[in-house]
């Protein structure tokens, strides 16, 4: 017999509230590989999007910060470093 991959709910069980997200920028490294965007593109896009907003604010006399998060040997340091 067939066994449903979800439970069904249970009549007079909330619902689980929906969730939703929104992002100012995805910088996705695989979608740009496969349009045929080189790594060096990628790198000044990424410096374009993230570095240089914070150096404009840096200048202006604000404090910023970037924060690269991810797996050891993801290139954050390359990518931060150039």
């Amino acid at each position: 017999s067939l066994v449903p991959a979800v439970a069904a709910p249970v009549a007079g069980e909330p619902k689980a509230p929906s969730v939703g997200f929104a992002y100012d920028i995805v910088l996705d490294d695989e979608a740009a590989l496969q349009r045929g965007v080189s790594l060096d593109e990628m790198q000044g896009r990424a410096y374009q999007t993230v570095a240089v907003p914070c150096i404009k604010e840096l200048m202006a006399g604000y404090n910023t910060t970037v924060f690269a998060y991810g797996q050891t040997g993801s290139g954050k340091t390359h990518t931060m470093l150039g």
